[in-house]
């Protein structure tokens, strides 16, 4: 059921964006070119609406008709889940709002924590460090609502950033989600399988017409960024059931911060070289890995490639902890992110041995 609904979600996000490509052309909604782009001329940026269009449409149908058992699971915990569905449109609307024309940033940051609390403040949020953990309960809750809003925010952004490459945000974000569809649906919990593999379907519609084969059509934009990287913030929650202290599946921080870490860890990493500089941590620059590789000249499909593989290689490490025991995970996971640092030396090295060699 849930492979059937990711299938269905690819083809009916490709069915939308040429309609999207028509509209956009008409009416001239351009990605516009600042320091993060790697594009000229007019290209769409409204990708975005259409992959949201496609789950939103495909929820609203799974509820509403109940084709099967998972479905009808789905159906059940509709009540529950309405607070992360309504959270995911106010990220859409306010990132579609500043595709059609340029939002202050200060507006953009509150809607963003508005959704964040609204999911939060739902019973969805961080409960330990690994797995299947109440850590975070009792006396530390209030750790958990910090972490969990920062988390949502902080993704969400995160996603944003690293869209500077043709096809590199939807090609992370698709990895990412089919690894939390694959860990939700070992572990029984077949309707929040079903919402992760209906995201990873949406991503590849768009894909067909982003990746750089040989340049992308349509840009997702930021209602498009904003609404994957929030996705992908809130699939740990996923198997929660608001107001009771255990769930029933679910990732805690270490987990998701690997399944997450090449985004999240070099959106921190130019923040902190950003305020080092004195500049503004959110202002546009040339400082991301993405940017590294692709000034080094790696084609874009080489550094999509690249990246993908290594968010890949991130998700298996979180799917192999999830089945050892806890201190064996967290070893695993570890080392994971102790590689990651060295892929983002290796991409330091390779930008400084380029800017060397071209000065000779």
């Amino acid at each position: 059921m849930s492979y059937e609904v990711a299938i269905s979600s690819a083809f009916l996000s490709a069915f939308t964006m040429p309609i999207i490509l028509n509209f956009a052309h008409k009416n001239k909604l351009f990605d516009s070119s600042d320091a993060r782009k790697n594009h000229n001329g007019n290209i769409p940026r409204l990708g975005g609406v259409g992959m949201f269009f496609a789950f939103a449409t495909m929820m609203f149908a799974l509820i509403l008709i109940q084709p099967g058992t998972v479905a009808k699971e789905l159906a059940s915990r509709a009540s529950r889940l309405w607070p992360i569905g309504l959270a995911g449109t106010l990220m859409c609307i306010i990132g579609l709002l500043d595709d059609i024309k340029s939002q202050p940033a200060k507006l953009k940051l509150v809607i963003q924590i508005l959704a964040a609390i609204l999911v939060v403040a739902s019973g969805y949020r961080f409960r330990g460090f690994g797995f299947h953990q109440n850590a975070m309960q009792g006396d530390l809750a209030w750790l958990s609502v910090i972490i969990s809003l920062g988390w949502i925010v902080g993704v969400a952004n995160a996603i944003n950033f690293i869209d500077g490459v043709d096809g590199l945000a939807g090609s992370i974000s698709f990895a990412s989600s089919l690894a939390y569809g694959i860990f939700y649906y070992r572990v029984g919990d077949q309707s929040s399988s079903l919402i992760c593999l209906c995201i990873a379907g949406v991503i590849v519609g768009f894909l067909l017409f982003n990746l750089p084969m040989p340049r992308a059509k349509i840009f997702m934009g930021d209602s498009g960024s904003l609404f994957l990287g929030f996705s992908l913030a809130v699939m740990p929650f996923l198997g929660q059931v608001p107001g009771i202290d255990s769930s029933k599946a679910g990732l805690g921080l270490i987990p998701s911060i690997t399944m997450l870490g090449l985004p999240v860890l070099d959106a921190l990493r130019v923040m902190g070289l950003r305020i080092s500089q004195g500049k503004n941590p959110m202002s546009p620059d040339r400082q991301h890995l993405h940017h590294l590789f692709f000034d080094s000249n790696h084609g874009a499909l080489r550094v999509d490639i690249t990246f993908f593989l290594v968010s890949a290689g991130l998700a298996l490490a979180v799917l192999a902890s999830s089945v050892m025991p806890r201190s064996l995970g967290y070893m695993i996971e570890f080392i994971a992110l102790g590689l990651l640092l060295i892929f983002f030396r290796y991409g330091r090295y390779v930008n400084i041995e380029h800017s060397a060699n071209a000065e000779r």
